[in-house]
């Protein structure tokens, strides 16, 4: 109930006068460890593997982005059948950082990919998993609200691969430390 909660009062600021970001040194190796350790913990069913690269620290509201992120990991537990492993992987692309996750459920329909994003949609077919349809717009609002973009694919050997890509920002995408940033 409280992650209901607190999708509805984000869903507020977006739509009122906008998201706000909060910037601040963000180091995207240790939010990813965080969100797969927390996942883990609230669904002891579903292996949680993560696998995330040393990436230079860069610029970003942390708690957003770790709800962008939890949005995606608790879709892939609810939609994986019981035991479904999840990956969860951090690396580097040039000047970006890709945060992907998959998942071992039926994928998202073709049809359905460019409504996912959304504000409400749901998808067909849910297979009685509940929700309101605000996770995957939420994700959206806060990877766009960086710069970033967020796509759904579909998986070889099924299941729904999710990409978040982010820049690395400023003098923190060449690898120099935070405090030489300063």
């Amino acid at each position: 109930m409280n992650g209901m909660i607190d999708a509805c009062l984000l869903d507020d600021r977006i739509d009122g006068a906008g998201l706000v970001l909060r910037t601040g040194v963000l180091d995207l190796a240790a939010l990813v460890r965080e969100v797969a350790d927390a996942t883990q913990a609230a669904s002891p069913r579903h292996p949680v593997a993560v696998r995330a690269g040393d990436l230079p620290t860069t610029a970003g509201d942390a708690p957003l982005i770790s709800i962008a992120l939890s949005n995606l990991m608790e879709n892939a537990v609810k939609y994986s059948p019981p035991g479904g492993a999840v990956e969860l992987t951090l690396e580097r692309d040039g000047e970006d950082a890709v945060m992907t996750v998959v998942d071992q459920g039926k994928g998202v329909p073709e049809a359905e990919r460019d409504h996912i994003f959304e504000k409400y949609y749901r998808c067909v077919d849910t297979g009685g998993v509940p929700g309101a349809g605000l996770g995957l717009y939420l994700t959206r609002s806060i990877v766009t609200a960086h710069g970033g973009t967020v796509e759904v694919r579909d998986r070889a050997g099924g299941g729904a691969l999710f990409v978040i890509r982010l820049p690395l920002q400023g003098a923190f995408a060449s690898g120099d430390d935070a405090r030489e940033a300063a």
